[in-house]
């Protein structure tokens, strides 16, 4: 997405795993409580949502980021 010229933040409450993509030159974010004011046009998850325990709590806090607007 990056190289299609998008703007992309990465949520990783991991430490090693933020640090990894880091250097990858992504701007991570450690926790959605941190964003502020900042909305988020889009979220994507890949293979996330089985390993969280409350995926409708991360779910519900995704929402929260989002920009409002049209959905796709």
């Amino acid at each position: 997405m990056r190289d299609r010229g998008f703007s992309v933040a990465c949520f990783e409450p991991d430490p090693a795993l933020a640090g990894h993509l880091a250097g990858l030159g992504f701007v991570c974010i450690s926790s959605l409580k941190t964003v502020g004011g900042n909305r988020f046009d889009r979220a994507y998850l890949f293979n996330v949502l089985e390993h969280i325990e409350n995926d409708n709590g991360a779910l519900k806090q995704i929402h929260a980021v989002l920009a409002p607007g049209e959905s796709q």
